[in-house]
């Protein structure tokens, strides 16, 4: 996994969540120098944000929602070009390009690439997103789905109607969007 996740996870844990939890995050990356651009193995960061769920005393799921949604707040700034879209849908639509991008410009010999994409646009207020990714960070993909509707202000309802955790080849989630009243 890039190292900007681990550091945009380190972000979260010390910007919205208890007291202690960026210290967790500490302990367990003690000796790693995490570098924005360099990959680490998924099962060490897998292995932080599980211990920072228990020190949260939530789920892993409710956690990576809950990442997903800072994941947001965090990339903007950094990547400002991504976010010189005029909507959400236009934004999650854009997502495959700007891993595509990031990956291209990294080291060839990731562990795991980027997760894949595929959309269907049935309306201009609905799109459907099929995601995979070996990591199955399903959780995240919704908390990274409200984020984008927070900063668009909009208001996007989320069906999921298939999950790689539930045993499917893919998650697919049908999405409404709404200008937020």
């Amino acid at each position: 996994m890039l190292g900007s996740v681990v550091l945009a996870f380190s972000d979260y844990a010390a910007a919205k969540c208890t007291p202690g939890a960026a210290q967790v995050v500490r302990t367990k990356l003690a000796g790693i120098n995490v570098m924005a651009t360099t990959d680490y193995p998924d099962g060490v960061v897998i292995d932080v944000i599980g211990a920072v769920a228990l020190h949260e005393k939530k789920s892993v799921s409710a956690v990576l929602e809950e990442f997903g949604r800072h994941f947001i707040e965090w990339t903007e700034p950094r990547f400002r070009m991504a976010y010189a879209v005029d909507s959400a849908k236009e934004f999650l639509l854009g997502i495959c390009r700007l891993h595509q991008t990031l990956v291209s410009t990294l080291p060839k010999g990731l562990q795991t690439g980027p997760p894949e994409f595929k959309y269907e646009s049935p309306a201009d207020d609905k799109l459907v997103m099929a995601y995979n990714s070996p990591r199955r960070l399903c959780s995240f993909m919704v908390g990274l789905i409200q984020g984008v509707a927070d900063r668009f202000g909009e208001s996007i309802a989320i069906q999921q109607t298939e999950c790689m955790l539930r045993g499917d080849k893919r998650c697919r989630f049908e999405l409404q969007f709404r200008p937020r009243e």
